[in-house]
Formats: structure tokens, sequence, C-alpha cells
């Protein structure tokens, strides 16, 4: 961890770590749940196929999902939060962590508690955006004691009335008992796109000793080979260029020579102009490929949640887009749907 990291006692940046399962090699994204560091959050939840959210089920649950009031100056619970962005990140398989059973405030191991949490966070998932029907069959919400290993790798034996859940997976149903059950069993890769042209937003630029530049990120589509050319959008134009070659690719410190749609990698990249380096957020392309431009405008769809006032023509909030962030400005309403 991080020396603030340590001092302050929570996460800052997005940390990634591997392990397996029997089926799926996983890497898991750690990423911030204090308020102060959501754009780090967005940044790592940006890079997820499934996402685990834990809530606890000591007397920090309340806070947890918390609506919140601006105008009475309460903020809005992480867990509530967490839960809107993923959705709107885009990620279809959620896992529902209820966390810290072993506690006295949750019984301990009491299945009255669970319920409640349980039963609590279903509601908020639907108020948030997630579809009813996804959160009642197909959302596993499962007793844990991260502490103790409760219901992680083996069923425990301190939750006698805990017989699992079947969980709707596609048109089959499937029964889990274990949070290694839902990685192993209930979740899958979702649909890569090799053939397309590559993208991978930069989420990390690192200067290695011995090795050079750095570059981290996810690939979204297409594939990375060494020896290619490559460019940074936006920061690459034609006056001042941005780009290099690929080097090498790891993978948790072991070297690839493809790198596939999903994966997490770094790349050490040759040839980058020290007084024009890549931004985190750009997105690498190959140098051959004209498909991608920075744009103007753009027409979006937006919900407001929690604003101190009114957004009127000239609202200029920042806008995330996958790893990326900018400043924009509303010039303009198409319709209005609501109050």
């Amino acid at each position: 961890r991080q020396k603030e990291e340590r001092e302050r006692g929570v996460t800052i940046s997005c940390t990634t770590k591997e392990f397996f399962t029997e089926k799926w090699h996983y890497t898991i994204i750690d990423a911030p749940g204090h308020r102060d560091f959501i754009k780090n959050m967005i940044s790592g939840a940006a890079q997820a196929d499934v996402a685990l959210l834990m809530v606890p089920a000591d007397g920090n649950f309340t806070t947890a999902i918390q609506k919140g009031n601006h105008k009475a100056g309460e903020v809005q619970g992480q867990s509530r939060q967490h839960a809107r962005l993923i959705n709107l990140l885009g990620v279809k398989q959620l896992l529902i962590g209820v966390n810290k059973m072993d506690t006295d405030t949750a019984g301990p191991y009491a299945k009255a508690r669970y319920d409640e949490v349980g039963g609590e966070m279903k509601n908020m998932l639907i108020k948030v955006g997630w579809k009813k029907d996804f959160v009642e069959k197909s959302t596993p919400v499962l007793p844990l004691s991260g502490w103790m290993g409760d219901n992680l790798i083996k069923k425990t034996e301190n939750m006698s009335w805990w017989s699992g859940q079947d969980i709707l997976v596609e048109k089959a149903t499937m029964h889990i008992d274990t949070l290694y059950d839902c990685l192993n069993d209930m979740c899958k890769p979702p649909g890569r796109n090799d053939a397309a042209a590559m993208r991978m937003p930069v989420s990390g630029i690192y200067k290695i000793k011995g090795v050079g530049d750095v570059i981290a990120g996810r690939i979204e589509q297409g594939l990375v080979k060494p020896n290619e050319e490559v460019i940074y959008m936006p920061t690459h134009t034609a006056a001042n260029a941005c780009g290099g070659k690929v080097f090498t690719i790891e993978m948790h410190h072991t070297r690839h020579e493809v790198a596939k749609p999903g994966d997490n990698v770094g790349l050490n990249i040759k040839g980058l102009d020290k007084n024009n380096m890549p931004r985190v957020g750009d997105v690498m392309i190959y140098k051959k490929d004209s498909s991608l431009d920075r744009c103007g405008q753009f027409t979006a769809q937006i919900q407001t949640l929690d604003i101190p006032g009114e957004i009127k023509l000239g609202y200029s909030p920042i806008g995330f887009v996958r790893c990326g962030r900018s400043a924009c400005r509303a010039t303009g309403f198409n319709f209005k749907v609501g109050k």
C-alpha cells in the first residue's frame, strides 16, 4: 500500500492482483471506497467484468446505503453510489457480499441480520437503476466473514441456517453456497471482439528503473502485439506526436506475446517523447489506425442525482469516460423527463 493509504487507513489508488479458480484466471481490482477518491473508483470499475459489492453487517451498514441530501448536508452512502456507478459503467455481473457477519452487531451470525441487510440491499439496487428481475433472480447475496473466512471458499459451519441460493444464470438455475462458487461456476467472461480495431484506455503511466516507460491499461477490443507502433489519443496530434513502439507485454510480472480483450496489462513502450507523454485516460491505438479521432461535441442521456441547484445552459461538469475525464459544457437540452 502507498504511504498515504497506510496513514489514512483507506484505499486511494486502484490496485490489481491475480488469483485463480478451477476454471478462470481473475485479475482483482481493489477500488477505493472512500468518497474523496470516487474518480479513482470509476477508473477501476470501468475495467471490470464482474463487480463484488461488499457491505458491512455491522453498525456501518446504514451509513453505507443512505440516500443523502445535498440541502441538508447529508452525504450519500458509498455502497449506494458505487451500486449506481457500476450499473452505469455497464458491468453486467454483480455479486453482493454481506461481510462482517462475525461481529456482535450481526448477532454474531444471525439470520435476522442477514435477511435485514440483504433485503435492504436488494431494494436499494432496484432504486438506483438495476432491473428488479435481475436483482431478485440473478444476483447472489452471500453472508460472509472475511476475517473468519466464512463462505469464502468453503461453506461455513457458523451459520447452520445458510442453505445457499438458487441463482438464474441466463436460462439455467444454479445453486451456490460460497463466493468461490460464484466466481468459478456462475461468472463468465463477456463476449470479446478480437477482430476489431485495437483500443486500450490508459489507466496508469510508470517510469521503472532498468525497464523504461510502462503504460498500463485494459484491452477493450482487438489484439496488442510486440513491435507494433502505437499512438495515444487525444494527446497525439499531427503537430505534436505522442507515440512509440510496443516492446514487451506483461501481466502480473509474466511476459506474454499477445494481449487479448479483457487483459489488464503493462506495456513497455519505447520511443516516447518525454515532452509529450501519454496521459491517464488516453486511448492507445495502432499508428496505422485512422478510425478514432477526438470530438468537439456529443449527445448524452444524463440522470441528475445530487446537484446544489439547477442545471442550465453553460453548466460545466467533469465527464468521466473509462479511465479518462474532461471538462464539458452543456450547450442545449433536447428533452427532459421527470419533475
